[in-house]
């Protein structure tokens, strides 16, 4: 029982420390945390199909039309229908989602070497590695999880 109390105290913990990246003004840019993530995605993709970007964040599509719609409406982000099939929406990022982006992630790249700088040298890439893998067990047991905790 102790062991998991310690492993959910350790849980209680590391969401009390990620809170930070759940501002609702990340780097004084006017974006959320997962508003960032979503520009990064099609960032980095140019033009996203909307079911590509559903797929990213794993999540309901009415949960993606949700979390696009601020950015859409803000003119971060650019909706439309597709050149090659009128059936498929897809998204990128404006001018100005452009700029927003890089401000974004400049700060962020500082925010990632601070945490990274406080990292024993010798042991960050098996740090970073353990938690990926440590993410990979959470969600595989959340996926077979039937008490409900994860829904």
């Amino acid at each position: 029982m102790e062991r998991w109390q310690n492993l959910l105290a350790t849980l209680s913990e590391l969401a009390r420390a990620v809170r930070c990246c759940h501002q609702e003004d990340l780097c004084g840019e006017g974006i959320t945390f997962v508003q960032f993530t979503i520009m990064n995605f099609i960032q980095g993709r140019g033009t996203v199909p909307l079911a590509e970007l559903h797929r990213a964040l794993e999540v309901d599509k009415s949960t993606t039309t949700r979390l696009l719609a601020p950015l859409v409406r803000r003119g971060l982000v650019v909706k439309r229908k597709s050149p090659a099939d009128a059936r498929t929406l897809e998204v990128c990022l404006s001018e100005e989602g452009q700029r927003r982006w890089e401000r974004s992630w400049a700060c962020l790249q500082g925010f990632l070497q601070a945490v990274d700088t406080r990292l024993p040298a010798d042991r960050r890439e098996q740090v970073y590695e353990d938690v990926r893998l440590y993410v990979q067990a959470l969600r595989a047991a959340c996926g077979a999880c039937r008490c409900g905790a994860c829904e």
